[in-house]
Parts: structure tokens; C-alpha cells; sequence
């Protein structure tokens, strides 16, 4: 059986299982909706002392997505002796490749020729599998550096449909030491990736908000830093992957940081490590 008859079956059947949970929720949605229109949520979050900007209404669309990660494909042993830039290490628990560069590269101190050099080096055959599949992500990069360790991240997320990945898998991060040299990568990476249904309506950033206020996940006195929509994993089939639209949301509170994320299509929360 074809990758798109898996994940469409298990999608179906997923949704079997999840119907009244559904139900529950737009019931919910339907009975407080006064409680979630724009005026009541921007007073409710400004009474908590909540800060943050102006959070869009439009409504846009997205895909269920479905894909192999299996890294045995796309990272087989002919591709990988073409990396002798790198040594590189596989773990298959976590599909994930990891590079060592053989020499270090210093990089420029400045932030957006930097980027531009980074850039150069990784779309080079031989440093980085299926580079050019990537996008630099500046929030998930700014997210990366929030430990305060002496090393660097540069978070570059694959592109898929009409957006690209904001979680674990299709993801490319690249680590600077503190002498301002580029040393290694993790990688991880999803091929042959298919429309798995029809676009459907997302919730807006607005809702997403409301949404995780609803839940208590944005207690009072926090700061919303940034939102972004994109692509993460929602469930696995063996080697393959169904990936849902997911709206990001990174709040501060105190000293603390933390990255939210909601499944766009159903207003769910999901598992932060996705």
C-alpha cells in the first residue's frame, strides 16, 4: 500500500476516534462565543496584564500533509560519501543526521552577511544533504538561543506546500562555537511529501490566542512575543509522518520563556517537543 493510502486511512480513522471530542469542542466554541469576540479578548488580556500586538482575524487554509522521514532514504551511503566536508553521524531513533565539520569555518560577526555566508557554505553539495530545501527561520533561531549557552544556533526549517516546518522534523540547525566558527549540524529531514486532503479552514491568529488564554496557558502578566503558522508533526505511521498546520505562539513571563503550539485546523493543544 502507497504512502497516501496510509495516512489517509490512519487520518480517517483518527478522526473516528476523535469525533466527540470535536463535537465537544465546537460546542464549546458556539456556547462562549461571546467570550471570544475581538473586544472581550483584547479587555480580558489587557485586565491579565497581557501584552501583545495586534492579533490578526482573517482566516486562512492548510493541508493535512503526509511524508517519509525514514533516513535510510534520504541519506543513504552514496549521498553521505559526498559530504567530505563533514563527518557525519546517523541516529535512526531520532531519523536524525548529525555533521561535524572535518574544519571549522569562521564565520563574519556581522548578523545579515553572516546568514549570507552560512548560506554559501550550506547549499554546497558537500557539506549539507538536500540544503536548498531549507529556509532560515529567525523566530525558531531567536527561540534556540534562549539557554545562554556559549554556543550559537541557526535554525533553518524545511519548505512544504505553501509554508514550511516549524517542529522537530524538517528541521536544520547549525551550531557556532563561541569563537564565531561554524563546527556542526543536526538534521532531520521529510521526503516525498503529499497533500493528504482538500485545503480546509484554519483558525486565525486571533483564535489560536483566544485559544490557548481559554486553556490557561498564557498566565497573567506574560508578554506574547511573536506568533507564526507552519507545519509541524502531528502523528507517525512507522517511517511516515502526517504533518498539520500548527500556529506558534512564544510568550515570556518573568524571566521565562515558553513556545505554545495549537493545531490550526482544530484549536488542540499540541505536544510542545513536535
Amino acid at each position: 500500500m502507497d504512502l497516501k493510502k496510509i495516512l489517509t486511512i490512519f487520518i480517517y480513522l483518527f478522526f473516528g476516534i476523535n469525533v466527540f471530542l470535536i463535537f465537544q469542542l465546537t460546542e464549546n466554541k458556539q456556547n462562549n462565543q461571546a467570550q471570544i469576540t475581538p473586544n472581550t479578548l483584547v479587555t480580558n488580556m489587557r485586565d491579565d496584564n497581557i501584552e501583545f500586538n495586534k492579533l490578526q482575524t482573517e482566516q486562512l487554509t492548510g493541508y493535512y500533509l503526509g511524508g517519509n522521514i525514514n533516513l535510510k532514504n534520504w541519506a543513504t551511503n552514496n549521498q553521505i560519501e559526498k559530504l567530505d566536508k563533514v563527518n557525519v553521524t546517523l541516529d535512526d531513533s531520532k531519523k536524525q543526521l548529525k555533521g561535524r565539520l572535518k574544519q571549522p569555518v569562521l564565520l563574519v560577526n556581522d548578523y545579515n552577511k553572516r546568514k549570507t555566508q552560512l548560506r554559501k557554505i550550506i547549499y554546497q553539495n558537500n557539506y549539507v544533504l538536500h540544503a536548498k530545501q531549507y529556509i532560515y527561520n529567525d523566530k525558531l533561531t531567536e527561540q534556540a538561543n534562549l539557554g545562554g549557552t556559549s554556543t550559537t544556533y541557526v535554525v533553518y526549517q524545511q519548505k512544504l506546500a505553501n509554508d514550511q516546518s516549524v517542529g522537530s522534523d524538517g528541521k536544520l540547525t547549525l551550531e557556532i562555537n563561541h569563537a564565531g566558527e561554524l563546527v556542526g549540524y543536526t538534521q532531520t529531514y521529510i521526503e516525498h511529501v503529499q497533500k493528504l486532503r482538500d485545503p480546509a479552514a484554519l483558525i486565525s491568529e486571533q483564535m489560536a490566542v483566544a485559544t490557548l488564554y481559554q486553556y490557561n496557558e498564557i498566565p497573567n502578566n506574560t508578554k506574547i512575543l511573536w506568533t507564526k503558522l507552519g507545519y509541524s508533526s502531528l502523528m507517525y505511521v512507522d517511517d511516515s509522518v502526517v504533518l498539520v498546520p500548527t500556529w506558534l505562539v512564544q510568550i515570556k513571563n518573568g524571566n521565562n520563556y515558553n513556545l505554545l503550539r495549537i493545531n490550526a485546523l482544530d484549536g488542540k493543544l499540541m505536544d510542545q517537543a513536535k
